[in-house]
């Protein structure tokens, strides 16, 4: 079963200070136009400053590496997805 989303995404301050303490956080210079993968990067975003965030603060290992295998999937679904979009509209590879 997949962990939802928002179960590793900060609110507020909180992500804000943790994508910005450690260097990661999204600019809307980064959009390429597709909401959808808009979407996506934005979040890959939040997942890599929150698992940042989690190591420097020395979260549990067991949080870590659920936060891991979260960000494993979902950039493997990422990836899928911008594959089918490219097929979709003859994207050359």
């Amino acid at each position: 079963m997949k962990t939802p989303i928002h179960r590793y995404r900060k609110t507020g301050a909180e992500q804000a200070e943790g994508s910005m303490k450690y260097g990661i956080a999204w600019n809307d210079s980064y959009k390429l136009g597709n909401d959808k993968v808009d979407e996506q990067h934005r979040t890959l975003f939040e997942l890599v400053g929150s698992l940042a965030y989690a190591c420097m603060e020395g979260r549990e290992a067991e949080t870590l590496m659920r936060t891991l295998d979260f960000l494993v999937n979902y950039t493997v679904q990422h990836f899928n997805d911008e594959e089918q979009l490219q097929i979709q509209f003859d994207f050359p590879c």
